[in-house]
């Protein structure tokens, strides 16, 4: 068993500076491990400050995501957000991958892509980050994100930016569409099983009622427990909380608002159900180290 180091946050900034794979502006990464080299990361663990999606292509890894342990391979995929702690437990001498790591602020210039579905993906996969896909699906996936890394080496190209976008957009249509048409309703047994109903019944009710409703007692009320438990039935499948979870909707419909539409601060405040702009002013500096308006006037500069 090797000893686990503390985990360490990654960025892209410092897949960037290693020159490792293709980067954009630290908001995009395409990394394929060459051939006849060796990935190195057994017990190092890490937070990739990212979204990031991990294609097998050959060999096995066996890794722990959440101190939840996961065997990946060719015929499978890795999908997860900043809140994974990840780490590898064993890697075979002939495990290659393709892996790309997209920021949230990238995400939300894209305009086909709502990073709202994406939390509630990422909430969900926090306990089941592994997904099993067909042939058909590896090739789709793999051929969409060496676009992406193909056209970030166009950087002499007067519109390397869009068409930087359209190779995105076309890997999350991609990766949604196979997401769905893998997805099951899930049975759970024994003791477990109304826990995750009830968890699955959360993230609805919040993924309707965030912008109006933004008190964890509201939706303990609506799924008739207390809120004591409710936060317990989060924990215990996700690193995060009721309020947590709240937040993150929220804030990601306040930055694609600000990013995207014409609508004022006070506007978009009073839109997202906050008692007056200076609340929602504190709340997204919290979030982001940016007022509002410093981070309107960002997204329209690039």
């Amino acid at each position: 068993m090797h000893e686990q180091s503390p985990a360490r946050i990654i960025s892209i900034s410092d897949i960037e500076r290693s020159r490792r794979g293709a980067t954009y502006a630290d908001w995009l990464s395409v990394y394929r491990l060459p051939q006849g080299q060796r990935f190195e990361q057994v017990g190092k663990a890490f937070y990739f400050n990212a979204y990031t999606y991990l294609l097998p292509l050959e060999g096995e890894a066996v890794l722990s995501v959440n101190q939840q342990e996961h065997s990946i391979r060719r015929g499978t995929m890795l999908s997860a957000s900043p809140l994974h702690q990840t780490s590898y437990r064993s890697i075979s001498d002939d495990f290659r991958f393709i892996v790309m790591a997209v920021t949230t602020e990238m995400i939300d210039m894209l305009p086909l892509v709502d990073l709202r579905p994406r939390i509630v993906q990422s909430f969900k996969t926090q306990r089941q980050p592994v997904t099993t896909i067909d042939e058909t699906d590896v090739t789709l996936l793999e051929n969409s994100m060496d676009d992406c890394a193909r056209q970030m080496t166009r950087t002499g190209h007067p519109s390397q930016r869009a068409l930087i976008e359209n190779a995105l957009c076309r890997f999350f249509l991609e990766y949604d569409a196979i997401i769905s048409a893998k997805a099951t309703p899930e049975r759970p047994t024994g003791g477990g099983r109304h826990a995750r109903e009830l968890l699955d019944m959360f993230i609805d009710l919040v993924s309707h009622n965030f912008a109006d409703h933004h008190d964890v007692a509201f939706y303990s009320e609506r799924l008739s427990i207390t809120p004591q438990y409710l936060t317990r039935i989060v924990r215990e499948f996700s690193a995060n909380t009721p309020s947590g979870f709240i937040s993150e909707m929220l804030y990601a419909e306040a930055r694609n608002m600000l990013a995207s539409t014409g609508m004022t601060v006070l506007q978009i405040a009073t839109s997202l159900g906050f008692a007056d702009q200076s609340s929602f002013g504190k709340f997204f500096k919290r979030c982001s180290g940016l007022t509002p308006s410093e981070f309107k006037q960002q997204s329209v500069g690039k």
